[in-house]
């Protein structure tokens, strides 16, 4: 049975090809770097949360609705693709103090900003560590369901991840929601520095961007699997 549920809001998708070899060092061993046709991929998610509760149960008080932005990769487990977080930001002190022992998430405190201008998303997430992705957002084609077999649905239908404890332990929790209606965005980032805490340096390339609406989440207890 499902734990908490969550609702996701205005999201911005923003992937980078990266060397497998240079990802190894930050994804823990037990894990298996997944890639398409050969390639890693770094990818940073900004959105809003909303309307967070636990099963049975209604809205937590002081977690109505704050933005968050993460840095991951994505990984596979006993041939299960998932997610690892290297890193989550969010402004909700609150939220972080649920996240870490209950779902065993790297969340950090940001000053986070998120308003919307007509079709468009100013983001701005700056950490006292540095740590920073400012940018703004719109999309720029219709939203539609990515194919099966594309490189748009392996980077984002993913329904769990992953974390490892220090002591070798891996733990996976499910995520359950609807397949992802994307549309391509365009974005100006300003600052992304979210990477720099792991030493990874982006590519060059412009980033392979989209951006989604909204979806209703249902989170499952984390278990461990190894």
């Amino acid at each position: 049975m499902w734990l908490m549920a969550q609702t996701w809001q205005q999201l911005l998708f923003t992937h980078w090809p990266m060397p497998a070899n240079h990802l190894r060092r930050v994804v823990p061993p037990q894990l298996e770097i997944d890639t398409f046709a050969d390639q890693a991929w770094l990818g940073v998610v900004a959105f809003e949360i909303s309307r967070i509760h636990l099963h049975g149960l209604p809205a937590v008080p002081g977690l109505a609705r704050f933005p968050e932005v993460n840095l991951r990769t994505y990984v596979r487990y006993n041939g299960r693709p998932g997610v690892l977080f290297l890193s989550l930001h969010c402004p909700n002190r609150l939220a972080m103090a649920i996240a870490r022992p209950w779902f065993r998430l790297p969340y950090h405190y940001a000053d986070v900003c998120h308003a919307h201008h007509g079709d468009a998303v100013d983001f701005a997430s700056r950490s006292p560590t540095g740590a920073s992705f400012v940018a703004r957002y719109c999309p720029a084609s219709a939203p539609c369901a990515a194919p099966p077999d594309s490189l748009e649905a392996w980077l984002t239908e993913r329904y769990c991840y992953y974390t490892a404890a220090a002591d070798g332990r891996v733990y996976r929790c499910d995520i359950d929601h609807t397949p992802w209606r994307l549309a391509r965005a365009e974005a100006e980032i300003h600052t992304n520095t979210l990477a720099a805490p792991f030493r990874l340096d982006l590519p060059d390339a412009p980033p392979l961007l989209h951006c989604a609406e909204r979806t209703d989440a249902h989170i499952w207890p984390l278990v461990r699997v190894a």
